[in-house]
């Protein structure tokens, strides 16, 4: 488990009795709403400079974040917002470069004023409120992983998109800042037989900021992309795709691989494994003779690394397997951020 990772005040006092599972994201992927703030205040022009820019999110899809389409915006744009206490208007240019108007209505989802945020209040909002949004077959199947996954038959699936366990808001920082976020948090019991031996809590949490628009956003943000929260390697940098690379071909030549086969394989094998995913845990490489490698990379105790998992071949109508529970053939990526 990452230091990084906080174990929250209910998992404090499982832990003295049994032990306590928490997952959970930095604590600052998102940033505290201001003290004192109406909601008048949401108004005025920002900026979507894309996901690297303008995005945070710990295993939380930025399509649930309720108050517009994140999807749809183009990047970059202007978003234009126009906040009352009845509905709050968001402006833009879609990725088809046409100008859209969206509409929030607080009273729809029972959203109110609290704390210097627009919040929605899930748990006032029974959990079949997901149909709104068309998500609701997504919420089922995340339901029954996460039961499978923590061996809970306590689970329920709808909680997931709604019920008291989610939480989005709507806010400005006092830099200028728009925030969307939308947090959902889980908890069970971890049981052996019919006895609970410990607890698990989970959390996962995404955040949508968008910058005080300077002109028409066009010039970009002028700044480094946002630091990476998801987990897995952050393959966004070039030097970092490119040490994993290598530290994979070493790892196949250590093998018995010739250099120039493994090179080609490692390419094909990551492309594979990144294709429509910010980043990945498992990476397969297929090689000549029907040679299968599996390797993990991410972080483990020492820091970021890759190693190697599993070595497969095929040795006419059988298989030969050997693995490592622990992997072996372990790589530092020394130039990669992860968590």
């Amino acid at each position: 488990m990452s230091s990084r990772r906080l174990a929250p005040v209910g998992c404090l006092l499982a832990l003295s009795l049994a032990g306590c599972a928490s997952d959970a994201p930095p604590p600052n992927l998102i940033p505290p709403p201001p003290a004192e703030a109406t909601v008048e205040q949401l108004s005025g022009d920002f900026c979507y400079f894309g996901p690297d820019f303008s995005l945070r999110t710990f295993r939380r899809d930025p399509k649930l974040i309720p108050f517009l389409d994140v999807e749809a915006l183009g990047e970059p744009t202007k978003v234009s917002v126009e906040a009352t206490a009845e509905r709050v208007f968001f402006t833009y240019t879609n990725r088809d470069g046409v100008e859209v108007q969206e509409a929030f209505q607080p009273a729809k989802f029972k959203a109110r004023w609290k704390e210097g945020a627009l919040v929605v209040p899930w748990k006032e909002i029974r959990p079949n409120v997901a149909g709104m949004i068309g998500i609701n077959v997504v919420g089922n199947a995340l339901g029954l992983v996460l039961a499978g996954m923590f061996h809970s038959d306590s689970y329920s699936p709808g909680l997931y998109l709604g019920g008291r366990n989610r939480e989005s808001r709507l806010y400005r920082l006092a830099d200028g800042r728009l925030v969307m976020t939308d947090t959902f948090r889980a908890s069970g019991d971890l049981k052996q037989g019919d006895m609970a031996s410990s607890s698990w809590e989970r959390q996962d949490s995404v955040a949508l900021l968008l910058d005080p628009a300077a002109g028409d956003c066009s010039a970009g943000p002028g700044r480094p992309p946002e630091a990476w929260y998801g987990q897995g390697v952050d393959l966004r940098k070039p030097d970092c795709a490119a040490e994993l690379e290598e530290q994979t071909v070493a790892i196949l030549v250590a093998k018995g691989e010739e250099p120039g086969q493994a090179r080609s394989a490692v390419k094909e094998g990551l492309a594979e494994a990144l294709e429509g995913e910010e980043a990945g845990t498992t990476l397969y490489v297929l090689c000549p003779e029907g040679v299968t490698y599996t390797l993990w990379f991410g972080k483990d105790a020492s820091g970021c690394a890759v190693k190697l998992m599993e070595h497969e071949r095929k040795r006419g109508k059988g298989v030969s397997r050997t693995t490592w529970s622990s992997g072996t053939q372990r790589r530092p990526l020394t130039a990669c951020d992860c968590n």
